[in-house]
Formats: structure tokens, C-alpha cells, sequence
């Protein structure tokens, strides 16, 4: 009985329909979630700030432990939440076949077009 309880567990973690309860959002969440300006910003520096950690970590290990410049894009001093928040918008307005995948997609890749490394 115990085993049966844990395979369903696993079944419903990974089921399709429960994305929503374990943090999966939509590019059309994202545009829900950003009708409100502070929980947006939040929410999206929080994205930006996962994928720039995670990235970090991923190059660290694939490199052998050795620490690297790499990013998946770059961001000065300057810039705001609310520029990057203005960046994805408009990414997801050009690109709506982005709409319906995982949000930290989209925003990775609005990020990377709007603030590239040199």
C-alpha cells in the first residue's frame, strides 16, 4: 500500500495538469501575474535572478569546478526591473507562439535578445 501511495504521488507531481500547483506559469500567466506592477517586478526579478544563478552553477560544473564569465545575458548598473519587465512584454507581444511555454522560457530569451553580452 505504501508503494502505491508513493507512485501516485509521483504520478500526480509530474501529471500535466498540476504544473500550476508546483510553480509552472505560462508566458499568459506571466501577462496575468503582471496586471499588478509590484507583484510583476517581484516575480520577474526573481526569474531573472534563478536563471542567472542556475546558469552560474551549470557552467561551474560543466567547466570542472572552474569559475566562469559566462551568461546567458548581460545586465549593467543602469537597468531597471521595470525596463526588463518592458522588454519581455514586448517579446511576448512579437513572439505569442511563446505564450503558451513555461514562462522562465520566455523571459530567458527575451532577456537574451534585449540585453546581450558583448
Amino acid at each position: 500500500m505504501r508503494y502505491r501511495f508513493i507512485l501516485m504521488t509521483f504520478a500526480l507531481m509530474w501529471s500535466m495538469s498540476s504544473h500550476s500547483q508546483f510553480g509552472y506559469y505560462s508566458g499568459n500567466s506571466w501577462l496575468i501575474i503582471c496586471e499588478d506592477k509590484s507583484l510583476c517586478e517581484r516575480y520577474t526579478q526573481g526569474v531573472i535572478e534563478g536563471i542567472l544563478i542556475g546558469y552560474g552553477m551549470g557552467s561551474f560544473h560543466s567547466s570542472g569546478g572552474k569559475i566562469t564569465q559566462a551568461k546567458p545575458f548581460c545586465l549593467g548598473n543602469s537597468h531597471t526591473t521595470a525596463q526588463h519587465v518592458a522588454v519581455i512584454r514586448n517579446f511576448y507581444r512579437d513572439s505569442p507562439e511563446y505564450l503558451s511555454s513555461a514562462a522562465m522560457e520566455g523571459i530567458l530569451v527575451a532577456m537574451m535578445a534585449g540585453f546581450p553580452c558583448k
